[in-house]
């Protein structure tokens, strides 16, 4: 059923590996399920996986690297799909068995997930970083929701850390840690810059100094404290919500 040139997605040859079993052998394998009890009531399930294992990473091994995120997320997300279908023809008493087995760790271990989330890792934490390192920080008196560039950068990356497209419910732990590092790294940097702001004040309030901080005016200052009002309200709404809905595929 595979072959190296295959032009269809890992999810659709899954699905042809199953219906093809279903065809030759369903009948069969639901007799036999009916009759045994048991652990052996499993092989008939970690012995399709072994075979789409051995045949997807022989035909298919680009399918496992993490290079490309995207096309990895993916494949990843198809190939735990293919777990849980192939999970019904072993009794529900036997699920713990048959995740635990040689076949389907062998078949989870091809997935590199934490170089894939090292790759997100760096698009992210490093888009936010790069951004307040940098003099791209600035104030805007139209709000979009933030006047604060910055708190607007950090708001798209915590929705990035929970969205469709980048989130992974294998690394729910990490991506929640990678939010909360974003948001302590936001709370330095504004502490940190209105304590030089302090600073530079009292050495001396003429000096002119090429900075965000320093040359923040006391009207900036009433709308960073309204974005921080905001965001923490953002947060506690719109943030979790997205949380939850990220969250809500695990198992």
């Amino acid at each position: 059923l595979l072959t190296s040139q295959s032009q269809t997605s890992i999810g659709e040859d899954y699905d042809k590996m199953l219906a093809e079993v279903d065809k030759q052998a369903g009948k069969i394998i639901e007799s036999i399920n009916g009759q045994l009890s048991g652990y052996n009531s499993c092989n008939i399930a970690v012995a399709i996986v072994a075979e789409a294992d051995m045949a997807v990473s022989s035909s298919r091994p680009n399918i496992y690297s993490p290079g490309i995120p995207d096309a990895f997320r993916e494949n990843y997300l198809a190939s735990i799909q293919f777990l849980k279908k192939v999970a019904v023809y072993c009794p529900q008493t036997l699920q713990k068995e048959f995740q635990d087995s040689e076949a389907v760790q062998t078949f989870l271990k091809r997935w590199n997930l934490t170089v894939y989330h090292s790759l997100r890792f760096q698009d992210i934490a490093g888009t936010f970083e790069k951004h307040i390192a940098g003099r791209e920080a600035a104030l805007n008196e139209k709000g979009n929701p933030f006047h604060l560039s910055a708190a607007n950068i950090l708001f798209e990356c915590l929705y990035k850390c929970f969205a469709k497209e980048v989130f992974l419910p294998s690394l729910a732990n990490k991506f929640c840690r990678l939010s909360y590092q974003l948001v302590s790294r936001f709370h330095v940097w504004v502490k940190d810059g209105l304590s030089k702001r302090r600073d530079v004040a009292k050495r001396d309030g003429s000096q002119a100094v090429k900075d965000f901080w320093v040359n923040l005016s006391t009207d900036e200052l009433v709308l960073l404290v309204n974005d921080l009002k905001l965001f923490s309200s953002k947060v506690s709404v719109d943030l979790k919500q997205r949380v939850t809905d990220a969250l809500q595929d695990l198992d």
